[in-house]
């Protein structure tokens, strides 16, 4: 018989809150639990197995849609859908980075030249009234 334990266990095995695990039941994004005679959520090894899958995805950054389909792609074995999923994801980090690394030059200029105590104008403060 497969062990079974109850959604705090879950949790604690995974790093996944209780209200999150709930949340992924809700929105089919994980099966729903069998249920004791008492009407307890009971768990197994293949719930942590893909909670632990759903947070490390979630950690990169992948949508819950395209974190679904990945789950779905588990047991299909569909590696070319999934390297697409992921290549389209790293194009999104990617572009990102080039947005952060944009802000940053900003920032590092408008630090420079903001003069601190005593100064008429600070840079860093114009950068947000001119988009205000």
């Amino acid at each position: 018989m497969i062990a079974r334990f109850t959604i705090g266990e879950l949790a604690r095995r995974t790093g996944v809150g209780i209200e999150a695990i709930r949340f992924y039941e809700k929105i089919g994004l994980t099966a729903r639990p069998a249920r004791t005679s008492n009407g307890r959520r009971a768990y197994g090894p293949e719930d942590v197995e893909a909670l632990r899958f759903i947070k490390e995805a979630r950690r990169f950054g992948f949508s819950l849609k395209d974190v679904s389909a990945l789950l779905a792609l588990r047991n299909k074995r569909d590696f070319v859908l999934a390297r697409t999923i992921a290549e389209d994801h790293l194009k999104e980090i990617q572009q990102q980075l080039r947005d952060l690394r944009a802000r940053e030059k900003v920032l590092i200029d408008a630090i420079s030249r903001c003069p601190g105590e005593g100064g008429a104008k600070c840079t860093v403060l114009e950068i947000f009234e001119a988009a205000a």
